[in-house]
C-alpha cells in the first residue's frame, strides 16, 4: 500500500541529485531517467485524493445541459416476501435543459417488469407540453396541469444550483461516505477515476423525502397491479418508513466514474442489502430482506439532442380507462 508513495519519493530524490551532478551520457543515465518519469507519473495517479475528484464532479454536474441517461434499477426479493418476488424497471432516453427554472425536455422510455407483466411506459416534456406513455399511446397533460407542475419545478429549482434533478434533491454524489479511489479506466472511450464509497443513508433518507411528494402518481400507477409496491413506497414517504429504512440497511457499496478532464459523473453503480425484523418489516408493509442495485450511465454529454412531441397523442382523462381495461386501475 505504501510502495509506490515511498518510491515517488526515492524519484524525486533522485532526480534533484541527477540535477546537481554532471550528466552522464549512456544507456545507464538514459534507464535511471527513465525509471524516475515513470515514477512519477504514477504518483500523481497515486496521490489523487477521492474527496477532491468528487468536489470537482459536484462543481462539474452544474455544466451538464444536456446527454442520454440510461438507468436500470431491480428491487431483488424471495417468492414469497412482501413484495411477492423480483422487480425491475428501465429508463433511457435524451435529455436536455431549457431556461432556468423551466421543466427540463426529455423523451424517456422505461419498462417496468414483475415476474408476471412486462409494462411498457415513458414520459416526454417538450417544454410547453407533458406527455404520459402507457403501452403504445401517449396521453397529454392539459395544459392548466401542465402550468402547475412548470411552476412546482420552478418553485423547487429558486435557490437551488445543480443538475435538473437537484431541485429535488437527487445528487447522488452527496450521498457517498469514505470514498476511496479504486483505479483509473476508460469507459465508452472517456478516460474515468474509478471511486468506490459506502452510503451516507441520512443524505440519502432526505433525499427520498423530498422526492416523497412527487411519487404519488407511481404509487397509484403500481396499486392495483403491485399493491405490495405501492403499500412499500407509501411507507417510505413516511419520516417513520425512511427511519426504519436506515435500521434495516446492512451493507451498501457505491462505485462512480468521473470523467478525469471535464469532471462530469459518468456512471454510479449502487447496492444495497436490506433486513428488517419486527418492528421495522410492519413499518416497510411488511419486507423482510431485499437487494436492490441501481445501474445509471450518462453519454453523449452536452450534446445536442432530438426530442419531439408524440403525434396522435390522446386526452390524460382517457389514460385511466386504458389502465381499467389492463387491469393495472384499483
Amino acid at each position: 500500500m505504501y510502495i509506490l508513495p515511498r518510491a515517488c519519493k526515492v524519484a524525486r530524490r533522485k532526480l534533484t541529485l541527477q540535477g546537481r551532478l554532471r550528466a552522464r551520457p549512456g544507456a545507464r543515465a538514459l534507464l535511471g531517467g527513465s525509471i524516475c518519469v515513470a515514477l512519477l507519473a504514477g504518483c500523481g495517479a497515486a496521490s489523487e485524493n477521492a474527496g477532491s475528484v468528487l468536489r470537482r464532479a459536484v462543481v462539474a454536474d452544474r455544466s451538464v445541459h444536456s446527454g442520454r441517461l440510461d438507468l436500470a434499477l431491480a428491487l431483488r426479493s424471495p417468492a414469497n416476501s412482501a413484495l411477492g418476488g423480483p422487480l425491475a424497471l428501465s429508463l433511457t432516453g435524451p435529455f436536455e435543459n431549457g431556461a432556468p427554472g423551466a421543466l427540463p425536455r426529455f423523451a424517456l422510455a422505461a419498462t417496468l417488469t414483475t415476474e408476471g407483466a412486462t409494462i411498457p411506459l415513458g414520459a416526454t416534456s417538450t417544454g410547453s407540453a407533458f406527455y404520459l406513455k402507457f403501452g403504445s399511446e401517449y396521453f397529454v397533460m392539459p395544459q392548466a396541469s401542465f402550468a402547475a407542475l412548470q411552476s412546482a419545478y420552478a418553485q423547487a429549482a429558486a435557490g437551488s444550483s445543480g443538475s435538473a434533478l437537484a431541485p429535488f434533491g437527487v445528487q447522488p454524489l452527496q450521498w457517498l461516505s469514505a470514498p476511496e479511489v479504486v483505479g483509473s479506466e476508460t469507459l465508452e472511450g472517456v478516460p474515468v477515476t474509478h471511486i468506490r464509497a459506502h452510503l451516507q443513508v441520512d443524505r440519502l433518507l432526505e433525499a427520498i423525502g423530498r422526492l416523497s411528494s412527487l411519487s404519488s402518481s407511481l404509487r397509484a400507477l403500481a396499486g392495483g397491479h403491485l399493491p405490495a409496491l405501492a403499500a412499500l413506497l407509501e411507507a417510505i414517504s413516511s419520516p417513520a418508513g425512511r427511519s426504519a429504512l436506515a435500521h434495516a440497511l446492512k451493507s451498501s457499496q457505491v462505485d462512480v466514474r468521473v470523467g478525469r478532464e471535464d469532471h462530469i459523473l459518468r456512471a454510479l453503480e449502487l447496492a444495497v442489502s436490506l433486513q428488517a425484523g419486527g418492528a421495522e418489516s410492519a413499518a416497510l408493509a411488511g419486507l423482510k430482506e431485499a437487494t436492490l442495485s441501481v445501474h445509471l450511465r450518462l453519454a453523449q454529454v452536452n450534446e445536442r439532442q432530438t426530442i419531439s412531441a408524440p403525434a396522435h397523442a390522446l386526452p390524460l382523462s382517457e389514460l385511466l380507462g386504458a389502465l381499467t381495461h389492463s387491469g393495472l386501475s384499483g
